[in-house]
């Protein structure tokens, strides 16, 4: 794994956690998994490269992951980190952020944080962004309906490596003037270290190494979890068993790269770089979709299947704040109006003016009298009547409730018999009589 690590491959590494994996044993702890890895050419493909359990999430427990896996590249000198470092891309967790910051400069014995660029070291996942631009501008009262298209052209250009600062800025402030309810939103990703790791025109350098997502690290991520499964048959991993098994599968890492350098081949097919993918620009296969569905299918029995073995209720912990997820809801959005108590006066005039507002459906036609879903006539039982019901009660009520002139109606003689007799409850009849005389 340290070899993947120390590749001059020019791939940026990328780090992501696993939560909620490993089985609680009633001790408080919340046990993290955190993994980075990375596109490796000996092995033609991604893998991790340091592993660790932590007991929470916070900057402190992201410190000392990082500081392991700085420590395993061997740069002895911050210089020589800046230049060889591909760079880090992971979600926008503040916590995972500044337990990077902190581990660079606990290594190297930096004091002053802002005198480093950095958005050269580390990057945030443009996925992650534009999953989150997504809600926003599918909130109709946040972006409204028709301007969807307006709105990510707008984005696209805070996102282009052409736009200059100025530019920059003033599609800021066009945004915010055309959609005022963004605000929170945009404010966020602008503040303190967060848009130089995200906006070309904000930023001093990049990282060095490819990249763009962190896909690939969630990839590797379901893909330890899959393994753990198939090769252990464990889902929920005690920590015990969880250290078992990143053992043996980082095992199996350096084992792969050993026999790759010895000519021995390890995977089978022809193999992509993230570099060849990204120049031919494939498309995702529907067969990537239906294993998706399938793992999703897979993660909800399973959890089914849990709660099935446990048969307790579980400990209620706290709730899981995300740290790294903009406030792009709704509720996060729009404003919220508090409604004002009324006084007994004005609750009896607002009784008043709502005997004036549109009619309700229980207050037109008794739905206890709707038409029957079936009927017998002759003898005959006539079944799954559903299609003509809801035609005959559709036109019954445009009528009462006045939508279409009356007038217009009565020119078909059969339609407005046959309605009279709806108003005088004769269903069955008003049916035959529509069946048998409606052209």
């Amino acid at each position: 794994m340290k070899s993947v690590a120390k590749e001059e491959s020019r791939y940026a590494h990328q780090t992501d956690s696993i939560e909620k994996w490993f089985k609680d044993d009633g001790t408080g702890n919340t046990y993290t998994q955190t993994i980075t890895s990375r596109h490796s050419e000996v092995l033609g493909r991604h893998v991790a490269t340091v592993m660790s359990i932590s007991f929470g999430r916070t900057a402190a427990h992201y410190k000392r992951h990082f500081k392991a896996f700085i420590l395993s590249l061997g740069y002895d000198t911050f210089e020589e980190f800046e230049n060889g470092f591909d760079g880090n891309i992971s979600d926008f967790s503040d916590a995972e952020f500044l337990g990077f910051r902190q581990a660079v400069m606990s290594v190297y014995g930096i004091t002053d944080a802002e005198s480093v660029d950095w958005e050269r070291l580390y990057k945030f996942c443009l996925v992650h962004f534009q999953r989150s631009v997504e809600r926003v501008k599918t909130n109709y009262s946040v972006v409204p309906h028709g301007r969807q298209d307006e709105f990510q052209e707008m984005v696209d250009v805070l996102l282009s490596e052409e736009t200059t600062e100025e530019q920059f800025l003033d599609t800021v402030d066009k945004i915010l003037q055309e959609f005022p309810l963004t605000t929170n939103w945009i404010e966020w990703y602008l503040e303190h270290f967060r848009g130089a790791l995200v906006f070309p025109a904000m930023r001093n350098g990049t990282i060095k190494g490819h990249g763009r997502d962190t896909n690939a690290g969630e990839v590797t991520g379901r893909w330890f979890k899959t393994r753990a499964y198939t090769r252990s048959e464990i889902r929920r991993p005690t920590l015990e068993e969880g250290l078992g098994i990143m053992v043996r599968e980082g095992q199996t890492v350096q084992d792969d790269y050993s026999a790759e350098l010895n000519g021995v081949r390890t995977g089978y097919g022809t193999r992509s770089s993230p570099r060849d993918r990204v120049a031919k620009k494939t498309k995702r296969s529907a067969t990537s979709v239906v294993r998706n569905i399938k793992s999703l299918l897979e993660k909800s029995f399973a959890r089914l299947r849990d709660k099935e073995e446990t048969g307790k209720r579980k400990r209620c912990r706290e709730p899981y704040v995300n740290d790294g997820r903009s406030p792009d809801k709704g509720s996060q959005l729009v404003p919220k109006h508090k409604r004002r108590k009324l006084s007994n006066s004005q609750s009896l005039r607002a009784n008043v003016r709502g005997a004036q507002r549109a009619p309700r459906m229980v207050d037109v036609v008794n739905l206890a009298k709707a038409i029957p879903f079936q009927f017998q006539s002759g003898g005959v039982q006539y079944n799954n009547t559903c299609p003509l019901d809801s035609v005959l009660m559709c036109l019954y009520l445009i009528r009462k409730l006045g939508i279409v002139s009356v007038c217009l109606l009565e020119t078909d003689l059969v339609l407005h018999q046959t309605l009279n007799m709806i108003d005088a409850e004769q269903y069955t009849d008003a049916r035959l009589f529509w069946l048998e005389h409606s052209k």
